[in-house]
């Protein structure tokens, strides 16, 4: 959502999925109990990703230090991204599928994700693995 930060809190025991929106510059942060989305458009790029990774630890009342996962797709060797959770027995396990724009008539391609991240690993074919 543009210029805006959401969280989603990742207690509840009856999902077992998540899937962001499309992601073309936004920050995800994952710590605590929750995750957070912070708009790409929310802070100048000038300001830095320690600046949107603060926004994301704030949105999630905890400290940068408390983020277990960052996920900048400003980073990613990608038109586009989507971030998936998967929970497995309690745990949850985060993956990222690097894909082109979609639009009315286009065929979307799938594309690798890269920004430095190990552990948030790329979905290879759009399925769990």
């Amino acid at each position: 959502m543009s210029r805006h930060t959401r969280t989603v809190p990742l207690l509840n025991p009856q999902a077992d999925y998540l899937f962001t929106p499309m992601l073309d510059g936004c920050y995800i942060g994952i710590g605590g109990t929750g995750i957070a989305h912070v708009a790409g458009d929310i802070l100048s790029a000038r300001r830095g990703v320690h600046i949107v990774r603060q926004a994301a630890a704030a949105a999630l009342g905890i400290t940068v230090g408390q983020l277990n996962i960052g996920f900048n797709s400003n980073l990613a060797d990608a038109e586009q991204c989507t971030f998936v959770g998967i929970r497995r027995n309690g745990t949850w396990s985060w993956y990222v599928q690097g894909h082109g724009y979609f639009a009315p008539g286009r065929q979307v391609t799938l594309q690798p994700v890269f920004n430095g991240m190990p552990t948030v690993l790329q979905i290879t074919n759009m399925t769990y693995g």
